[in-house]
């Protein structure tokens, strides 16, 4: 039973991701080893990633669209400030589009982890907050000497 859902990942992963010889790719390996996912889920995940990627690909082809329009506009001789606007507002629309499938996404790979997972995940996304912070205190010797 294990072989068989290590295989049926290794499919899914070539058809939604860049296949990798050696399983999932790197980042979904770590995030599975850290949060302790079991096969089952990791299959689950890579399913709602391939569903993510389809849905958010033509939406990432229009938004590229609308800042090569933009950039064209500046570039012209006599941009057309309305034009500009509107191909802004449209641009933002996309991104919004974009953010709200990535929020589906990350809520549907949520309900997928146990409680113990879901904190594990939380206090992480938590940490992750203060990372930028890092690079200041390393630069300043803060982080030396603790």
């Amino acid at each position: 039973m294990r072989r068989l859902v290590v295989a049926l990942t290794l499919t899914l992963i070539a058809t939604a991701l860049p296949a990798v010889a050696d399983g999932p790719p790197q980042p979904v390996q770590v995030i599975a080893n850290v949060l302790s996912l079991s096969d089952s889920q990791v299959v689950s995940w890579m399913q709602l990633l391939q569903a993510r990627n389809a849905a958010v690909e033509p939406l990432q082809q229009q938004l590229q669209a609308r800042q090569q329009a933009i950039a064209a506009q500046l570039q012209s001789g006599t941009p057309d400030a309305a034009a500009i606007g509107v191909l802004f507002i449209e641009a933002h629309a996309i991104e919004q589009q974009i953010a709200s499938i990535a929020g589906q996404t990350n809520a549907q790979f949520a309900a997928l982890l146990t409680p113990e997972q879901l904190t594990r995940l939380q206090q992480i996304r938590g940490a992750a907050q203060v990372c930028p912070i890092l690079p200041a205190l390393e630069a300043t010797g803060l982080l030396a000497g603790w």
